[in-house]
């Protein structure tokens, strides 16, 4: 019995007690994404409160952005899936078996992203921290959540006029 409360004293050190500047990357990041989310469908809703109510998971939101959105091809799609995979790993997992994997791939996603957007200074000011996992996940988090809050309102001027007017006169 004491060997056993010893092992869970161990872990609850090791997991709890540890301030993991990676593990807040990736849940603050994750938060800010899901933000920007939330407030890009709920600026598409007549009733948003019935958004809410329908209490949807991250993934089921995101698939519902990319439906609406003119950018369905939007290259920060599969970072959005990539963070979510990512946060569900540390999340859901005290060992995080798949976490090496899924932080790989969030790496190569933003470096794809931030050279398809061409941001020389963002790629050189990463280099020379030496890209760390952390600061990685907070740009990809940063642009993802600033790119969603800048689609919402022209994603309503490209809406049907009278739905338009509708969302025009509710957000006042």
């Amino acid at each position: 019995m004491r060997k056993r409360l010893r092992m869970i004293e161990a872990q609850f050190r090791k997991h709890l007690l540890e301030d993991d500047p990676l593990v807040q990357a990736v849940l603050r990041g994750h938060l800010l994404v899901e933000q920007a989310v939330d407030e890009y469908l709920e600026g598409l809703c007549l009733h948003p409160e019935y958004l809410r109510a329908a209490r949807l998971s991250f993934a089921e939101k995101v698939l519902i952005v990319r439906s609406l959105s003119t950018q369905s091809e939007f290259f920060l799609w599969d970072f959005v899936n990539g963070l979510n995979g990512l946060r569900n790993e540390m999340a859901h997992s005290l060992e995080g078996v798949k976490l090496h994997s899924k932080l790989g791939l969030v790496r190569s996603l933003v470096w794809d992203a931030l050279k398809r957007l061409g941001d020389k200074k963002a790629i050189d000011w990463i280099k020379a921290e030496n890209s760390a996992d952390e600061l990685l996940v907070a740009v990809g988090a940063m642009m993802c959540a600033s790119i969603f809050g800048g689609w919402t309102d022209g994603e309503i001027k490209k809406l049907p006029r009278r739905r338009r007017t509708t969302v025009k006169r509710e957000g006042k």
